[in-house]
């Protein structure tokens, strides 16, 4: 991801206040990209692969934040 992609999905989840976001882009022949959807619930648990590590990461991140 562009770094001016990722400045922007920061600044996104720190306007609606999210710790996690789940985002659907297009990427354009000429590398334009489009923000097509904002899931504040988005899925991970189909992908094999990242099921655990993604579902950790997320209990951190929300047992910090109840600190």
């Amino acid at each position: 991801m562009p770094e001016r992609i990722a400045r922007g999905v920061h600044m996104l989840m720190l306007t609606f206040g999210l710790r996690y976001v789940a985002l659907d882009f297009l990427v354009d022949p000429q590398g334009r990209w489009y923000l097509i959807d904002v899931n504040p619930n988005g899925q991970w648990g189909f992908i094999p692969d990242l099921r655990t590590p993604i579902t950790r990461a997320l209990a951190d991140l929300l047992e910090r934040a109840t600190r």
